[in-house]
């Protein structure tokens, strides 16, 4: 429940804006009147004020809103009966508030010699007989011989607009379309329809505020035919504008299958390939029903809307924080991971990044969201693994009011509903219970979700990128994780290598964190590299990120030294004291690079072509072993990291290198 205190000048007003408040904010807020020096403002969550009053210099300026304030358009009848041109008084309040009634009546067409009433009311014009005033006891009634009352003046939509985004206050789509005064401005139009000739100027201002409608409007006779069409509708059939070959037409041969529906409220109805939510409406005079009006919304305007409200209210704390410029690394094999992810990125297909601890999944999911073309939409992460089995439907799925005990009033928007038009992010998927696994693959078949104690499916459009560290396939294999989700989220995979084989990054990462923790420049003993360079990083680059801190804390001076490092890196030789065997058995399988070796020295032998694919096809059909072409990839530019292998330009090959032959026959297999 958000408190707004609210300042206006008389009860009168207040008591009329607070309802008009509470009608559009039911159960959500609660408003306060008195303004007793600054006994409420602890409470008050926005102080609305109507006037600039001295004591509002008490409270925040951020929350302080100055309303603006418009007229009931159920007034501009009376005002329209007014002849163009006659001069006349406005008077409210202050003279202020006069000079912004007079502005607010010119935008609504109102073609009148408008003056605002003298403060005091002195000095009157007595050739002026007209007024035109918010509140009786303003002005003198027996001094004018046409004295309107338009009322009450209400909140303009754009406040409530601003009231809602800082509350964080929901606003329906119905609730808009209430408070944009819309419904009276098309019962007006219809009102005046029937003396068309006697106001035509009267028509012609209404018809200009009905066509300037984004929703396609059409007003029917108690016959059920056409007798106004605004423009929206006629561009929706493909009209032009101001054509009036439909005008007379019984409604149900321009509208098909129509007259099908009998009920008033709202529907979907599809023309020409074009979607709309429909709502009739009776127009209804002192003698009864006259005709109906016929409302057409367009469902992508709809969304549209219903989108900007919920970013500005949703999406400040969902957005995308990195980008593939942020990752550091420049080895062959992080470069080529991170083309692969923007390729996919392109597609809307879901991702399932594969990786151990530390390799930077989340970064890439963020990353792949930054290239795609929901970029400007939001980015909601979800961790399986922080997410408790008992919060986790009501967590992704939303909840209804009063769902269940402790509920938040008023109900609540799942993950899925925040990330709607953008990207889910569904970390640790494999730590997701079966329940949530069997909710999860509905929810990707079917595109809706349900709230918890709801009733109504909510559609959803979401793309989704899942992460894990561990193998799926083998979950699936022990019924650990169910199949079909498997292969609905591992349509584009994506494995991130892990750091100990890209070496290269090691240095470059570990500059960059030091970087981040010294504002001078700081060195690295050669040792220390060998020592960086010969680890195996089970933690990735969480690990060296974690160790770098470590280091940051330890140091004394300005270079690091061996005695500066952790006990795990003494347990272990530096580079440049293992054989090269024992180098390669720390980047990979032996047996792998084994195999590689003889090929190139029999290839060197015979003259064999050592394209990666001709390589992979000897394997596969000589030595029944599966060894894939990106597989080959890795492993020969680990080898030529080492000097045993040259890999030539495109369509040269590679070769074996003299060392390399040395080294094959080290090894044992």
């Amino acid at each position: 429940m958000k408190n707004i205190l609210l300042v206006t000048k008389s009860e009168e007003a207040f008591l009329l804006v607070k309802k008009q408040l509470e009608d559009l904010f039911s159960g959500l807020i609660q408003v306060f009147g008195e303004l007793d020096g600054g006994s409420f403002q602890g409470k008050a969550d926005l102080v609305v004020a109507t006037f600039n009053h001295e004591k509002l210099i008490e409270f925040p300026k951020e929350r302080i809103l100055l309303a603006k304030r418009t007229i009931h358009v159920s007034c501009m009848e009376k005002l329209m009966q007014i002849p163009s041109s006659t001069s006349c008084y406005v008077a409210s309040n202050t003279y202020d508030a006069s000079v912004e009634s007079i502005e607010m009546l010119k935008g609504f067409g109102i073609q009148l010699n408008m003056i605002p009433y003298p403060e005091g009311g002195t000095d009157l014009n007595k050739d002026i007989s007209t007024v035109i005033t918010h509140d009786l006891s303003l002005i003198n009634p027996t001094r004018f011989s046409n004295v309107i009352e338009v009322g009450f003046r209400p909140l303009d939509f754009s406040t409530i607009v601003e009231i809602a985004v800082f509350l964080k206050l929901p606003i329906s789509t119905q609730s808009v379309y209430k408070a944009s005064n819309m419904d009276e401005i098309i019962r007006l139009n219809m009102s005046l329809s029937q003396s068309v000739q006697q106001l035509k100027n009267i028509n012609l201002q209404v018809e200009a505020i009905v066509n300037a409608s984004q929703d396609g409007i059409v007003t029917l006779n108690s016959e059920k035919k056409i007798i106004q069409m605004n423009k929206a509708i006629l561009g929706f059939l493909h009209k032009s504008a101001g054509s009036t070959e439909l005008l007379g037409r019984d409604f149900s041969d321009v509208f098909p299958s129509f007259d099908q529906i009998q009920n008033r409220d709202h529907y979907l109805y599809s023309l020409n390939e074009t979607r709309f939510v429909v709502q009739q409406l009776p127009i209804t005079l002192a003698n009864g029903e006259i005709g109906t009006l016929i409302v057409f919304r367009e469902i992508n305007q709809l969304q549209q809307r219903e989108q900007e409200v919920r970013r500005k209210i949703h999406a400040p704390g969902f957005i995308s924080r990195y980008q593939f410029s942020h990752l550091i690394g420049s080895s062959p094999l992080i470069k080529e991971t991170i083309e692969k992810a923007t390729r996919l990125g392109q597609f809307e297909q879901p991702i399932l990044i594969s990786g151990e601890n530390g390799t930077g999944k989340e970064i890439f999911a963020h990353s792949i969201h930054h290239v795609s073309k929901r970029r400007d939409q939001p980015f909601v992460p979800i961790n399986f693994a922080g997410l408790p089995e008992s919060l986790a439907e009501s967590e992704l799925f939303g909840y209804e009011d009063g769902a269940f005990t402790g509920a938040k009033k008023g109900g609540k928007p799942g993950f899925f509903e925040l990330a709607h038009n953008g990207t889910i992010f569904l970390d640790e998927i494999g730590d997701a219970s079966p329940s949530i696994q069997a909710t999860l693959l509905r929810v990707i078949q079917e595109k809706q979700i349900l709230r918890v104690g709801g009733t109504q499916l909510i559609p959803i459009n979401v793309r989704i990128i899942a992460a894990t560290n561990k193998n799926l396939l083998k979950l699936v294999e022990n019924g650990h994780f169910r199949e079909d989700l498997y292969y609905r989220l591992n349509v584009l995979p994506l494995h991130l290598p892990p750091l100990r084989e890209r070496k290269e990054d090691i240095l470059p990462l570990v500059e960059y964190f030091l970087r981040k923790q010294f504002s001078t420049p700081v060195f690295l003993e050669e040792k220390v590299i060998e020592h960086f360079r010969s680890y195996d990083w089970p933690g990735n680059i969480r690990e060296l990120e974690n160790s770098v801190y470590y280091l940051s804390a330890v140091i004394k001076g300005q270079t690091i030294g061996i005695e500066d490092l952790p006990t795990k890196f003494l347990k272990i030789k530096p580079e440049s004291d293992f054989s090269i065997v024992e180098k390669l058995e720390k980047e990979g399988s032996l047996q792998e690079f084994y195999w590689l070796l003889s090929y190139l020295y029999l290839a060197k032998q015979h003259h064999w072509n050592t394209g990666r694919l001709s390589m992979e096809s000897y394997f596969i059909n000589e030595k029944k072993i599966r060894f894939s072409a990106q597989q080959i990839k890795s492993r020969m530019l680990i080898l030529k990291k080492y000097q045993l292998v040259e890999i030539g330009s495109t369509r040269q090959g590679s070769w074996i290198t003299n060392l390399g032959i040395e080294a094959m026959n080290s090894i044992k297999c």
